[in-house]
């Protein structure tokens, strides 16, 4: 059945469906033949789907942007991670460089160095 037979069929069972019905069935009716009217008329010219390039790249951009979202759940979670551990390992760290770093220029004796030592721990 090529095109031209389908828009006739179409316009057929609308206008014998429009004959047989009361006014707000046939606003459904006229509707929804406009609605396949169209998707045929669409089809005709090659778009969405219809042959052309529309729906083709659909599941290109689809995956894209789901990597990119799946990207930015992992990026944001990473940066709390990282920063959640920095606040909380860094400071005794650089509390026992800074100890180390006095001790070792003299500037602390050994019992001041053990006593500070323990206060960090």
């Amino acid at each position: 059945m090529d095109l031209a037979q389908k828009e006739r069929q179409i316009r057929d069972v609308a206008r014998s469906t429009l004959n047989s019905l009361s006014y707000n069935s046939k606003e459904r009716i006229v509707m929804y033949v406009l609605a396949s009217y169209t998707s045929v008329d669409a089809d005709r010219w090659g778009h969405m789907g219809g042959g052309g390039w529309g729906m083709g790249w659909m599941w290109l951009w689809g995956t894209l942007m789901m990597l990119a979202l799946v990207a930015i759940i992992v990026g944001v979670i990473w940066l709390v991670l990282r920063h959640r551990s920095d606040t909380s390992g860094a400071r005794p760290t650089r509390a026992r460089d800074i100890l180390d770093e006095r001790y070792a220029r003299g500037e602390l004796t050994t019992e001041e160095y053990r006593e500070r030592l323990e206060h960090i721990r």
